[in-house]
């Protein structure tokens, strides 16, 4: 599994979703006297839905779960394809996930702009994903080109970190051929029996991936609870909106929890569970 080096974004996809610590050094574990706590569930199989059902937060959730778990389930299988074939792979710089007849297509990318593995993933099957390593390596279209300069961009970022160790999701900001990118900083929690609530950012860059036009932190603060197998849910302060954010959806999808949002201004209460967010006023 160390035949592919690509940087520490992807430790998260291997750590975090692949459910095995062991691929990725730096990965917290209990002391030796202490009884090591459950794991996390990450729900890696995504349930489709009618995105127009959905609120502009609700969507931006659902798109960076169903973004995140096609990123790792193709970076565990370029990992397994490589390492069959006896290669390694040290000039990948990262990942974007572009759509792709049914579901999405994970092009890994050199700092020469160029995919060298491209993968195909449907995220809302069971189906293995389907790898093809580019020799030489493939162009990408304009808009791709736009989209990995974005999150070049954004990466560079000074940010309030939360983790040694951030994902990257990219999205559009809209549905619009020419919209802007929304490059979302995401915080691994280390520990595989914590998930983060907290730490997340969004930056959002212009539609040519060259301007930065907007940093928005999505918490105050740094939240990594331990996760309760018979919790009924989590419940937290959010401070920084007048409603639950996107990255609570995708937190709630990922590991299938109910997270109970406070707000403090205007003070209300919200439910956020399987993809939805429900005020309880």
């Amino acid at each position: 599994m160390r035949a592919l080096r690509l940087g520490v974004p992807m430790l998260r996809a291997v750590c975090g979703l692949a459910l095995s610590c062991a691929l990725a050094v730096g990965c917290a574990t209990k002391p030796e006297n202490e009884a090591a706590g459950t794991p996390v569930p990450y729900q890696l199989i995504a349930h489709d839905v009618d995105r127009s059902t959905l609120s502009t937060v609700e969507r931006r959730g659902f798109d960076l779960y169903v973004r995140d778990i096609a990123a790792s389930r193709a970076t565990n299988a370029a990992l397994a394809t490589l390492a069959g074939r006896g290669r390694a792979r040290n000039d990948v710089a990262g990942w974007i996930v572009v759509p792709y007849e049914q579901g999405f297509l994970v092009r890994f990318i050199t700092q020469g702009e160029q995919s060298v593995i491209d993968v195909s993933v449907d995220p809302f099957s069971a189906l293995a994903p389907y790898v093809v390593e580019n020799e030489p390596g493939k162009s990408l279209s304009a808009r791709e080109t736009a989209m990995w300069r974005a999150r070049q961009l954004a990466i560079q970022e000074p940010i309030a970190r939360c983790s040694d160790h951030y994902n990257t999701v990219v999205l559009p900001e809209s549905d619009r051929d020419d919209a802007d990118w929304l490059v979302y900083l995401i915080a691994v929690a280390m520990d595989s029996t914590h998930f983060a609530v907290g730490g997340h950012h969004r930056i959002r860059v212009d539609s040519e991936g060259r301007r930065i036009l907007e940093r928005f932190a999505l918490s105050k603060s740094c939240i990594s609870p331990e996760y309760d197998p018979g919790s009924a849910g989590f419940v937290m302060t959010h401070l920084v909106s007048s409603e639950p954010v996107e990255t609570q959806v995708y937190v709630s999808l990922l590991h299938g929890i109910t997270l109970y949002v406070g707000v403090v201004e205007p003070r209300r209460s919200w439910k956020v569970e399987e993809g939805r967010v429900q005020p309880l006023d």
